[in-house]
């Protein structure tokens, strides 16, 4: 790094010290400032004319090192090259569990790791063929699909924050030399950000997610008793009927609670509405139309023969009816509710009016509504083409999501469909290249789904 360069990032760095002794109120307010992820800026201080800028042909053969920030805690320094790229890795020590058998004996051991990708580490991609920088990689989650990178933009930097391969935010230009960075803090850096990136979207609230992990655990426990039946569902009575007709329909069984994919979030619905209401939901009012094809065009024609809409009305009214009996507002319709993620714009991951939002950006979707929205859960309606049909598509299935975060700030979701627990992974696998429209429902600990059918 040349003589330039080194007052550049002293200038700089004086700038940030100055800032944070005039604003103390920012730099209280900064979610890192409190010691909550390893920093190591103080080491990568260190690194700067030996690891990061020296011939990369040298900086290849140096053995890993290890140092210790100002508080002790130790970070290794090392490089792996992939493709044309060389990393140079500083990573904190994370210590894992093992357990170790001797006989009949039992040990549990820690034992130290440095992952690459653990909250905290920090990684500079080098060029191996003109040893130029081409990224800075910054983990501040316990997930790594979360990070921050870095690239250099002539004499300036571009920012971008990624959400499972999703970029919330792109190619956010800094007026800050791209070297600057090399010995950065993630609180300095923050604080350079805080206005120009959605670091909403990412900083996870505590403890605000124990009523979705309550319902979560009450559903789980009741799926055994759960069976599928096409057209079946629970009137406002909980008395066992046909969803088509409003027929009663016979169930044998009254320990066991028998639906389709409607009738199953109708269920849970009901479990929320029904402390609050003395009764369950009316299924007729779920079949309130939401969404008007425009006349003429191939849905309207198809609507007179069939309900192409149907999964989509019912979830949508029912996210309607929770919040109206919530609210005790019985003049809430779905226009007007409020219950529809529909305004969160994310790059390459746009709502579509008619369809939704594309299938495979559930994870960085829901990531971000459970730090942006954490005390709720999603009714979903699947929007899928119809068969031998290009350009016709209907909402026939229904399911439910649950996106939370443990005590632990690692984040889960749930899905149920059809009285099934599925991952996301068997989720995002089943419906790939479909569409799927979300309501918002609050979640309660106030949870008393039907347990005993009604004659």
């Amino acid at each position: 790094m040349n003589n330039l360069t080194n007052k550049r990032c002293i200038a700089f760095l004086r700038i940030l010290v100055l800032k944070s002794v005039f604003f103390p109120i920012a730099l209280f307010a900064n979610p890192f400032s409190d010691g909550v992820l390893p920093e190591s800026a103080s080491c990568r201080a260190k690194l700067v004319d030996n690891w990061f800028v020296n011939d990369i042909n040298e900086v290849q053969s140096y053995s890993s090192l290890l140092l210790k920030n100002e508080i002790n805690e130790e970070f290794l320094v090392r490089t792996e090259t992939q493709g044309i790229e060389t990393k140079i890795i500083v990573s904190p020590c994370v210590q894992m569990q093992a357990e170790i058998i001797t006989g009949k004996a039992k040990q549990l051991v820690l034992y130290d790791t440095w992952p690459a990708d653990s909250s905290g580490a920090w990684i500079l991609y080098r060029n191996i063929q003109n040893g130029l920088p081409v990224r800075i990689r910054l983990f501040f989650q316990e997930n790594p699909e979360i990070y921050l990178q870095i690239t250099p933009y002539a004499e300036r930097s571009r920012v971008d924050l990624v959400v499972f391969g999703t970029h919330v935010a792109q190619k956010i230009i800094l007026g800050v030399p791209f070297e600057n960075f090399y010995a950065m803090s993630l609180v300095d850096l923050y604080f350079l950000t805080e206005k120009l990136l959605p670091w909403k979207y990412v900083i996870v609230p505590y403890g605000m997610y124990d009523d979705t992990i309550q319902m979560v655990a009450h559903i789980r426990n009741k799926l055994p008793a759960i069976v599928y039946k096409k057209d079946a569902a629970y009137n406002d009575l909980g008395q066992a009927v046909c969803i088509s007709t409003g027929e009663a329909r016979d169930n044998q069984d009254k320990n066991l609670i028998v639906a389709d994919s409607l009738g199953f979030l109708k269920w849970i619905a009901d479990g929320l509405i029904k402390p609050l209401t003395g009764s369950f939901c009316y299924i007729d009012s779920l079949f309130t139309e939401t969404q008007t094809p425009i006349a003429g065009s191939l849905a309207s024609v198809a609507l007179k023969e069939k309900d192409i809409y149907k999964s989509l009305n019912w979830t949508r009214n029912l996210a309607v009816a929770v919040l109206s009996a919530r609210t005790r507002d019985a003049s809430l319709r779905f226009a007007n509710s409020g219950v529809g993620v529909t305004t969160l714009e994310m790059p390459k991951c746009p709502y579509v009016a008619k369809s939704g939002y594309p299938v495979d950006c559930l994870p960085a979707l829901l990531f971000v509504l459970a730090v942006t929205e954490p005390d709720l859960f999603f009714f979903g309606a699947i929007c899928e083409r119809v068969p031998l049909e290009k350009e016709l598509h209907h909402y026939e299935q229904a399911v439910v999501i649950f996106p939370y975060f443990t005590a632990d700030n690692r984040f889960h979701v749930v899905v149920f469909e059809n009285g099934a627990e599925y991952t996301l992974s068997q989720f995002l696998e089943k419906y790939k290249n479909t569409f799927i429209q979300l309501v918002r429902v609050t979640s309660s600990s106030n949870f008393l789904p039907l347990d005993n059918v009604a004659e």
